[in-house]
């Protein structure tokens, strides 16, 4: 296909992303914040969001603050990023910034 770019890459948010990673699942109990869905349940491990986006802060120590990271489900995950989060659940984009 002409619009393929080789395949998925991870984004790098910083040096300690995988550590905070790590401890924003075990802080939420490996359960879904917005559904209460767990990792057993979903099949695979949950996504970590940030709430404040990793474009807007200033650094990844300020991005990766375990305050601006939160458990997700696929699902819910998608739904934060999307236009029918009307409300910004588990969002702060350039709009409030």
């Amino acid at each position: 296909s002409p619009t393929w770019k080789g395949g998925l890459t991870k984004k790098n948010y910083g040096q300690n992303w995988w550590s905070q990673r790590r401890k924003a699942r075990e802080r939420d109990l490996f359960n879904c914040v917005r559904c209460g869905k767990s990792e057993h349940e979903n099949g695979q491990e949950l996504s970590v969001h940030h709430i404040k986006l990793f474009r807007l802060c200033s650094n990844y120590q300020e991005a990766n603050e375990l305050k601006n990271l939160v458990s997700l489900c696929r699902e819910c995950h998608s739904f934060a990023h999307s236009n029918q989060n009307i409300n910004k659940e588990f969002l702060i984009d350039e709009d409030i910034v």
